[in-house]
C-alpha cells in the first residue's frame, strides 16, 4: 500500500513516545523495527525518505542512550547522514536534519573521542545555522545545538 511507510513511521513515533512517557525498552526496540521497516519499504528517490530516516536515527540514539551499545549509535549516524544525503539543499527540513545528525557525532565523540566526529558535528551544525534563515523561528535551537 502507499500508504504503508507513513503508517509504520507513525507507529514508531507513537511507540517512541510511550517509551520516553513508561520507558518500556519493548516500545523503543518496537518502534526502530517500526522505522527500519518505514525505511525499507521506501524508494531511495521517495521524497519522505529523509524524514524516515531522521526519525530512524532518533530512535536508535535514543536506545544508545539508554543501552550504550554503539552499534545503535553508528546506526544512527548512518540514518542521519543518508537523510543528510537525500535531502536537497534548499529543503525546509535540512537544517534539523544536520542538527540531528551533528548531535550524534557529538554524542560519539564524546563516548570515544574521534576528532573526526567532532569536525563532523561541527561542520553539520554550521550547516545547519547556514540553512535556517535569520529570521526564522528555528535558529536559537541551530545555534544551541
Amino acid at each position: 500500500h502507499p500508504d504503508r511507510a507513513a503508517m509504520l513511521s507513525s507507529l514508531g513515533l507513537a511507540l517512541q513516545a510511550r517509551f520516553e512517557r513508561v520507558g518500556q525498552m519493548t516500545d523503543l526496540d518496537a518502534a526502530i523495527d517500526a522505522g527500519r521497516a518505514a525505511v525499507e519499504t521506501t524508494p531511495p528517490d521517495h521524497p519522505n525518505r529523509a524524514g524516515l530516516l531522521s526519525n530512524l536515527g532518533l530512535a536508535l540514539r535514543a536506545r544508545f542512550e539508554r543501552v550504550g551499545q554503539m552499534t545503535d549509535l553508528d546506526a544512527a549516524i548512518d540514518a542521519g547522514r543518508a537523510a543528510v544525503e537525500t535531502t536537497p539543499p534548499d529543503h525546509p527540513d535540512r537544517a534539523m536534519y544536520l542538527s540531528n545528525l551533528g548531535l550524534a557525532l557529538q554524542v560519539r565523540f564524546e563516548r570515544v573521542g574521534q576528532m573526526t566526529d567532532l569536525d563532523a558535528a561541527i561542520d553539520a551544525g554550521r550547516a545547519a545555522v547556514e540553512t535556517t534563515p535569520p529570521d526564522h523561528p528555528d535558529r536559537a535551537a541551530m545555534l544551541s545545538s
